[in-house]
């Protein structure tokens, strides 16, 4: 049972070019990443701990968030359709900066979306304009 509801769901008004297609859960814990961080994360620090290396807080932090991320025991929202009433149960992600994959790529578009939609706005001309020109760093 698919939700065939034409509504386009968006970020911001405009950045959605076409209606949502079907959500399938993303599924880290059946990654070889995730499967090689679970089974010898505990392993790899306590050994740090023994040879007296800790390794900062914010590494570890990643490392167990990683873990966490993606998966529905951790935390979910439930969401529903408005127009066909399906549910859904989505997993929150850890929101990482270094080691989730998911995470960091989906700060790497969000990223690029703000440099072309706002920023590249904002300073085309500038742009063109040295480019026109032919200017480089070097040259100037």
């Amino acid at each position: 049972m698919g939700c065939d509801s034409a509504h386009v769901y968006e970020r911001a008004p405009g950045a959605a070019r076409a209606p949502l297609g079907a959500y399938v859960r993303h599924t880290p814990e059946t990654t070889p990443l995730y499967r090689v961080v679970q089974a010898h994360l505990e392993t790899f620090l306590a050994e740090r701990a023994e040879e007296g290396a800790f390794l900062p807080r914010f590494v570890e932090r990643e490392l167990r968030g990683y873990l966490a991320c993606g998966i529905l025991a951790h935390g979910f929202a439930r969401v529903r359709c408005p127009a066909c009433a399906e549910e859904k149960l989505v997993a929150l992600s850890c929101k990482g900066r270094a080691i989730c994959p998911s995470c960091t790529t989906r700060r790497m578009h969000d990223t690029a979306a703000h440099l072309v939609e706002d920023v590249g706005t904002q300073c085309t001309s500038f742009v063109s304009s040295g480019l026109r020109r032919g200017e480089t760093r070097r040259s100037r």
